[in-house]
Formats: C-alpha cells, sequence, structure tokens
C-alpha cells in the first residue's frame, strides 16, 4: 500500500514539474511571437516602435559549481542573489566529466573547482591537459555557458610549489579565452599560504575562514561573469590582468566611493562605444571621435552578444531615462567641435543669460515632482537657447 502511495506521489511531482514547463515555454514562446510583431512593425514604420514589456520576468541566471570537498560547507544560496546554484562534489576528473555528461538541465555558468585534489598525485602538465578536456566537454553541452576555473588552492606542505607551478600554467593557458579565472590567491600572503586559513591536520584543506574566503572568490566570478560583463578585449581590462594588483570589481568599488559625492544619479555601462571627445573623471579614457547622433554607422565592429529581447542594429544604446513627461531632446543633437564650449560660455556670459540664470536659482523649489520637473525644464531651456 505505502510503495503504491509512493508511487502515485512521485507521478503527481513529475505532472507538477511538466506543467510548470510548459507554462514557462508558453510564456516564453508569447514574448517571442510580442517581438516579432513589433519587427514587422518596425521596419514597416521607419522602425520606429516603442517595446513592450515583457509578459513575466525572466528567470535568473543558473550556476552549475562542481568542486571538491572544499566546496562542501559553501551555502550556494549565499553566492548570488541574482542567479541560483547547483553543486555537486566530486574529488578526481573523470568524475566532475561524469557529472557533466549526465545534467539534464540548462546552466548559464560552469565554475569548476577540481584541481586541488589531482594535483596530490599528478604532474602539473597533466592537470592542465585534464582541465582542457573539461572545458570542451562543458564547450559541446552548453555552447553559450560561461566557464570559470577556481585555481588550485595553497598548501602548507612541499606540494604548494606545484600549486603556483599548475596556476601560472593554467592562467597563462587561457588567458586569451573566454574561460574566467578565479584566482584564490588571496589565500596566501605574499606567495606564502595563510595557515589561518588552512587545516592544520593535513595542511591543504581549508579551514572555516579559508572556505569564507573560497566562496567571497566564486561570488566575484559569478558577479563578473554574470552581472558585470567586462569587455575582455579592452586595453584597460588587459592592463588590469597584467598588473595584477585589484579586481576590476574592486575598481568601481573604488570609483564608486571616490566620486559619489559628485552627483546624486549613477549611470552605469559602456560608454566608450563611441561617445565622448575628453577626458573624463578616468585618466588616459579619453577618444576624439565626435558622435554623429542618427546618421552614425558601425563598420568591421566585433558583434557583441545582447542579453535582453531588444531587436537593435547597433551594438551600444546608452539612455538616460526621465520620468519628466514633459521632456525634450537634449543637447537637441547640436555637433559639437574643438571650439564649441568657448563659444557656449561666451553665448552663456551674456548678460540676458546671467539675469535667467540668476532668476532660476532664486527661485524656491520645493520637494514635489512638480516643482522639480518645473525647474530643470527651466534650466534645460536656458542651457538649450544658449547653445
Amino acid at each position: 500500500m505505502n510503495l503504491k502511495i509512493s508511487a502515485k506521489n512521485q507521478d503527481i511531482t513529475s505532472l507538477e514539474e511538466n506543467i510548470k514547463m510548459l507554462k514557462t515555454d508558453t510564456e516564453q514562446k508569447d514574448d517571442e511571437i510580442v517581438s516579432l510583431k513589433m519587427h514587422a512593425s518596425s521596419q514597416s514604420e521607419n522602425n520606429s516602435f516603442i517595446q513592450a514589456p515583457p509578459t513575466h520576468k525572466p528567470k535568473n541566471p543558473h550556476v552549475l559549481l562542481i568542486g571538491t570537498s572544499n566546496t562542501k560547507n559553501i551555502e550556494c544560496e549565499k553566492l548570488s542573489a541574482k542567479s541560483s546554484t547547483n553543486k555537486k562534489i566530486d574529488y578526481k576528473f573523470h568524475e566532475t566529466i561524469e557529472v557533466i555528461d549526465s545534467s539534464t538541465e540548462e546552466t548559464d555558468l560552469v565554475l569548476l573547482h577540481s584541481l586541488t585534489n589531482e594535483l596530490k598525485e599528478n604532474t602539473p602538465e597533466y592537470c592542465l591537459e585534464q582541465m582542457l578536456s573539461i572545458i570542451n566537454t562543458c564547450n559541446e553541452k552548453w555552447p553559450r555557458a560561461k566557464q570559470v576555473i577556481s585555481l588550485a588552492t595553497p598548501s602548507l606542505d612541499r606540494y604548494n610549489t606545484k600549486v603556483d607551478l599548475l596556476n601560472a600554467m593554467i592562467k597563462f593557458t587561457f588567458s586569451d579565452s573566454s574561460v574566467v579565472i578565479s584566482d584564490n590567491r588571496n589565500l596566501s600572503r605574499r606567495g606564502v599560504p595563510q595557515s589561518k586559513l588552512l587545516s592544520m591536520t593535513d595542511k591543504y584543506h581549508l579551514s572555516q575562514a579559508g572556505t569564507s574566503q573560497l566562496a567571497a572568490n566564486f561570488k566575484e566570478s559569478i558577479c563578473t561573469c554574470l552581472v558585470y560583463d567586462q569587455p575582455s578585449q579592452s586595453p584597460i581590462i588587459k592592463n588590469i590582468e597584467k598588473n595584477g594588483e585589484k579586481s576590476i570589481i574592486d575598481l568601481i568599488q573604488e570609483d564608486v566611493s571616490k566620486y559619489n559625492d559628485l552627483g546624486d544619479i549613477l549611470v552605469c555601462g559602456d560608454f566608450n562605444a563611441r561617445v565622448g571627445n575628453s577626458q573624463d573623471f578616468i585618466l588616459g579614457d579619453e577618444h576624439r571621435d565626435n558622435p554623429a547622433f542618427e546618421t552614425d554607422e558601425i563598420n568591421n565592429c566585433k558583434p557583441r552578444e545582447s542579453f535582453d529581447m531588444q531587436i537593435d542594429s547597433s551594438s551600444v544604446k546608452p539612455c538616460v531615462k526621465t520620468k519628466n513627461r514633459t521632456y525634450k531632446k537634449f543637447p537637441q543633437q547640436f555637433i559639437w567641435d574643438e571650439t564649441s564650449s568657448i563659444k557656449f560660455l561666451d553665448v552663456i556670459s551674456k548678460p540676458e543669460f546671467i539675469r535667467k540664470i540668476a532668476e532660476c536659482v532664486k527661485k524656491d523649489i520645493v520637494n514635489s515632482q512638480e516643482s522639480i520637473d518645473a525647474a530643470s525644464d527651466k534650466l534645460e531651456s536656458i542651457i538649450s537657447d544658449a547653445a
């Protein structure tokens, strides 16, 4: 009797999962239909359309963490609030491949922490060869998924030299690939393993503090891959990786802290595509090509993968959004050259504009949407007239 009830419960669970999958597929198909209709409309109306919002929230990216016993005490739900993580424990390379081959779920990121155990018994050359094979297996299984290799953790015994050698080989081999390296060098200090982060029993398993640091490294790698999609070919990124002092996440955090007093709104994105003609806050970050706005074309541009449903023929389209209903185009697509800033200052320094600005500043602004919109419209009008 109990067996029959158990079998029925399994059937019910299976049916519920199938219904959930079918419902998700249906919602995705509905979005595709809306997207295709928008595309057809844009072709018949000079590519002018309003993008309809998705009918359902996109699901969070999925991460598959495959690791040794050092990952056993890592709580997956704490690695990222914007992704779901499934953890599989294995101890050997062949077990890692078995996990990948037997997996039946789609994944967006494969995080591999499989080097430490095998390095105890094998050469660095063998471990590198096996890791290449594992990455190839991942690419065949999930062509669109990203891969992260977590480097071997340090050891307090004589094997640490092998750890350093293997990690250097891994970093060199994958330096020009899309594989992301999770560098665990913060488990050492100036090249010497930190004893408080390692188990004093066998000298290579991680202590509780070491596991916490490893989890933090995983968290940063997941963020780098799924939240901030850094341009790997950027000379700035390559210079950061070459110097090896700080990660891109550390630099972003420093910039946010450094410039947070300069404004109230933070606009994030890749704005170096073809906008701006002078140096901004970051020294050495400038490009003197003047944007041609709607008339510009992108030639010989390396395609970049888009992770949203927007139908677009351009690689980058930055936008500053306002809730002001009376919003007008600004700066009204004026083409500025090297002398424009001087001419603008000459015009706006005239008594007429000084008087208008003084009136705008003296006007009492209350903390309401209507008052703020009116003040911003007035200031925008003054600047627009001067331009």
